[in-house]
């Protein structure tokens, strides 16, 4: 017959596999650290991007291509 564990050795049996979670994450984001000091700084490159305004880029720059057809009036 199987016998429930008590609470207490649930809780102690949680309690260490958070424990080694922790410590786990706690050496993730040191080696994440010590890589991102090892390499350059990053720059985004936008080249890629046509008419792109870097103060506000949800302006659109080039109004000479909006399609007439989409204008509707109301």
């Amino acid at each position: 017959m199987y016998e429930m564990p008590s609470c207490e050795t649930t809780r102690t049996a949680n309690f260490e596999v958070l424990s080694n979670m922790l410590d786990m994450m706690a050496q993730m984001m040191r080696m994440m650290q010590e890589i991102s000091e090892e390499l350059p700084p990053w720059k985004e490159d936008m080249s890629y991007v046509h008419n792109s305004d870097h103060d506000n880029p949800c302006v659109i720059d080039n109004h000479d291509k909006i399609q007439l057809d989409l204008i509707t009036e109301d």
